[in-house]
């Protein structure tokens, strides 16, 4: 490149536009590199320092790099051609500030500064301790001390391979890489602790190679750099390390950031880009000072103990003897790690549906035992309705047990008489034992009918016909009736199909209507008061039973909540009778109607299911 500029041909080394833009561009910085722009290291330096000035700063910046590598190679241009190349490329426009990247860069900024730009300040970077050694720098020259620790490489090895036996060194034939093997000579004179040093250097890559592959298991190796091999072949270091890795038998370690990722269990590495950002944010403290910043050298970014874990991996080595505070790179981070907002966004939502189920399950258990109660109440009041309707049958009851028993007793004094006589009258006498026998079965059919009236037991759906249920009620009333002068009346039908039921649930509901019938008469003229009992085929597979009464009928609210719980027309009424009516029609699959008559009164209608529709074919059980 350089030669070109020599020979007369113009060559751009720049991206950047040189034409005159002063007055966009606050500050103009030249980024000089004293070798391969290219270079990871150089890559990393250059990142650091264009990241401090874009995040500390607003103004607007116009970087400018100037690759200046030919001066490692065997043939520098003169010093005169660059310097004359670089005044007539910056002539319209000096640099505001020149941070020199490497010994070679800042060696010739050191020849020629004076003649380019005296007032320009200089930061430099990326150069050993040793180089920087009895130098002498320029009045406006500022910079980022390096020191990269080869001994704390060789103690992280020691530690992670404590059965090794010797040490090897890989080393290049360049200029840079020899400069390199004599630092780390000095530092393994002192850091062998008695192990046998071997140098891989001076030879074509392919026996360098063959070298690392005969090393023993129990080899500390460390790799320095391989920009030029014994046959004058180059190389950029970091690609090497991939082959050597893969010859080795024993793990590589190294001192330099950019080897790591490429094969390198990891060293004592103090970073490049670090380095870099240190040596931008010294240049951009100096413009911020117009140049008047007293020239200082700052130290080099600490060293910190840097590992791949994958290398670890491969060769087995043992976390635990890391020391601690040591970086770990490329570690598969774990699931909770890597999904961890999603994780706590899981979290959160299974906490909340487990609280929303835990929520349910209680309100759950809450209804059950409220529904438990109510069906306890439900059946109590059952029981109480029960109990109610016994209590009016009491004078009935009464009635129709002492019939036949009055008859038991007088039949029993007739045969008694009868056997004394002389000769007994037999025939007679059986006639009379007949008669307490029918007598006796009438008066426990009564008392077995009160019984299954009073147990509030499940209902037990038999086929059963309606009239027979109807007719056993008007028996069981027939006192009732005659005590509150109400003509009762029965108009069932003939030809009316079975119904699956209990008889004595119905019996109930049909004696709670009879009773509110008498009830809602009882203003009613004596001659007037009349009460139908009726049974009818209401279609293909339905039949209805009504009690028809000739009261003061039923009011617009008492229609619409007339089978409410606890809605009654009656003073001393609870309101529960009907209530309990319907939930036994209901348990029967029937439906219930209160409607008025065209004349007086009112009429409570039930209607059922024949037994066909039921589908039942036997007797069943059901809860209530």
């Amino acid at each position: 490149m350089f030669n070109a500029l020599a020979a007369g041909i113009p060559v751009l080394l720049s991206a950047s536009s040189f034409a005159d833009t002063s007055a966009a561009v606050r500050w103009r910085v030249l980024i000089m590199q004293g070798g391969d722009p290219y270079l990871p290291s150089a890559i990393a330096q250059d990142r650091g320092i264009r990241e401090v000035f874009a995040r500390e700063s607003d103004a607007t910046i116009e970087f400018v790099t100037e690759p200046l590598h030919a001066l490692e190679s065997g043939t520098p241009p003169p010093d005169t051609v660059i310097t004359q190349y670089l005044k007539t490329k910056f002539a319209q426009r000096e640099p505001d500030v020149v941070i020199a990247l490497r010994q070679p860069a800042l060696g010739f900024l050191e020849r020629n500064a004076n003649a380019l730009w005296p007032d320009v300040p200089i930061v430099f970077c990326g150069i050993p301790d040793d180089d920087l050694l009895g130098r002498v720098h320029s009045a406006h020259a500022s910079g980022v001390r390096m020191a990269f620790d080869v001994a704390g490489t060789l103690d992280l090895a020691r530690r992670l391979q404590p059965n090794a036996d010797r040490i090897a060194v890989i080393a290049g034939t360049s200029t840079y890489d020899q400069a390199w093997r004599r630092r780390i000579e000095s530092t393994v004179a002192m850091r062998t602790h008695g192990l046998p040093v071997t140098w891989i250097s001076d030879a074509p890559l392919d026996i360098m190679l063959e070298r690392v592959a005969q090393l023993p298991a129990r080899t500390i190796i460390l790799y320095s750099s391989v920009f030029r091999d014994a046959n004058g072949n180059t190389f950029i270091p970091r690609d090497l390390i991939r082959l050597f890795a893969d010859k080795a038998h024993a793990p590589i370690f190294s001192f330099f950031s950019t080897y790591l990722g490429a094969g390198i269990v990891g060293g004592s590495i103090s970073s490049w880009e670090e380095q870099g950002a240190m040596a931008g944010a010294l240049a951009l403290r100096i413009l911020r000072n117009a140049g008047r910043t007293t020239p200082s050298i700052m130290p080099s970014p600490p060293s910190v103990t840097t590992v791949d874990w994958r290398q670890l991996q491969r060769w087995n080595i043992d976390s635990s003897l890391l020391p601690p505070g040591t970086k770990v790179l490329y570690k598969p981070d774990s699931l909770f790690r890597r999904y961890r907002t999603e994780l706590g966004i899981g979290a959160l939502v299974l906490v909340a549906q487990t609280g929303l189920i835990a929520s349910l399950l209680i309100q759950r258990r809450r209804a059950n035992r409220a529904e438990h109660a109510a069906a306890e109440q439900r059946s109590a009041l059952d029981q109480a309705s029960r109990l109610a309707v016994l209590g009016e049958l009491t004078a009935g009851i009464a009635h129709e047990i002492n019939q036949p028993l009055g008859a038991i007793m007088t039949s029993a004094d007739a045969a008694q008489m009868m056997l004394e006589k002389s000769p007994p009258m037999s025939a007679d006498a059986a006639m009379v034992v007949a008669s307490i026998q029918r007598a006796s079965a009438r008066a426990s059919e009564v008392v077995q009918k009160v019984r299954s009236l009073a147990r509030g037991k499940p209902l037990e759906l038999r086929p059963l016909h309606l009239n027979d249920v109807v007719r056993e009620a008007n028996d069981l009333m027939i006192h009732s009736f005659s005590d509150a002068s109400v003509a009762c009346e029965l108009a069932l039908a003939s030809d009316l199909p079975r119904i699956v039921g209990d008889k004595s649930a119905l019996q109930q509901v049909l004696l709670n209507l009879i009773l509110n019938a008498i009830d809602a008469m009882k203003d009613v003229p004596v001659t007037k008061r009349r009460l139908t009992l009726s049974t009818s085929v209401a279609g293909p597979d339905e039949v209805a039973l009504a009690a028809s009464d000739s009261g003061h009928g039923l009011s617009e609210q008492a229609q619409k909540h007339l089978f409410d719980s606890f809605f009654t027309t009656k003073p001393t009424g609870l309101g529960l009778g009907l209530t309990i009516v319907r939930s036994i029609v209901e348990a029967h699959g029937g439906r219930l109607a209160a409607l008025n008559n065209e004349g007086v009164g009112a009429t409570i209608r039930i209607t059922l299911r024949v037994a066909e529709r039921t589908g039942l074919s036997r007797e069943g059980v059901l809860e209530t």
